[in-house]
């Protein structure tokens, strides 16, 4: 998996925004280009969007949400925030931090109003894993199944393009080092291409790269490893090679 630089090529289809990874993340960033009337593609390596989302309870932490006034639960993104940066004893970024949480309720509730998604605050959480207030967000089973087909509805129902069994292998980047294109490999080792104006990476974390864990976390080589085998640290590999920097590894 690697950045090559290419000039002067057509890609034979083109999108404005192309995404890969279609877990919650990858296909909540869809919506969003959708309704602000970009036409977008989610390039997905597994025969059907599911991913590390699938694999847990769905749970997600908002505040400030309609669903947290109906319990009569005061909460905002400064509060959230600061317990973010409490429970990493201050060692993450607080501005992103900081940003993250400020806009996490309008986004539940945004999926909620906009996309017929039925995330409700859970009030048998509590306040619990180091938050001060009850702000975990669930569908009605509770299960990251769950939600992942209420998010593959959402984007079938708005026009999102969905492309399946689609394995992202290389990026094209100009001389500007603007990415302009993908590479995808196909279940019969063919390769397809296509070409974008922005990219996003939603290949969520590295834990399935034993190379990665052993370099950034070598205090949990050897340990048994529970999640999504695609999980390889793919597009932290592509960010680094384009000189992103890395942080809270």
């Amino acid at each position: 998996m690697a950045v090559k630089l290419i000039s002067n090529e057509r890609f034979e289809i083109s999108y404005p925004v192309v995404i890969i990874g279609a877990g919650a993340a990858g296909l909540t960033a869809a919506l969003s280009a959708k309704d602000n009337g970009v036409d977008v593609l989610v390039l997905e390596r597994d025969n059907e969007p599911r991913g590390t989302t699938s694999m847990s309870q769905g749970n997600i932490a908002a505040a400030g949400t309609i669903s947290q006034k109906k319990f009569g639960i005061e909460d905002s993104g400064d509060i959230f925030a600061e317990d973010i940066i409490r429970l990493t004893k201050g060692k993450t970024n607080k501005l992103l931090a900081k940003a993250f949480a400020k806009k996490s309720g309008e986004t539940v509730d945004w999926l909620t109003k906009k996309f017929k998604i039925p995330l409700e605050l859970d009030p048998d959480w509590g306040a619990k894993l180091g938050h001060s207030r009850p702000r975990i967000h669930c569908t009605p089973t509770k299960t990251g199944i769950e939600l992942m087909t209420f998010l593959t509805n959402a984007c079938n129902n708005c026009g999102v393009d969905i492309l399946t069994n689609a394995q992202v292998v290389e990026l094209y980047k100009d001389k500007e080092d603007f990415i302009v294109g993908v590479k995808y490999k196909r279940p019969d080792n063919s390769f397809e291409f296509v070409g974008c104006d922005s990219l996003i990476l939603a290949t969520s974390g590295f834990g399935a790269n034993p190379n990665m864990i052993k370099k950034y976390i070598p205090e949990m080589s050897g340990a048994i490893y529970h999640g999504h085998e695609g999980n390889d640290g793919a597009g932290i590999a592509w960010g680094i090679e384009l000189g992103a920097a890395i942080e809270d590894m």
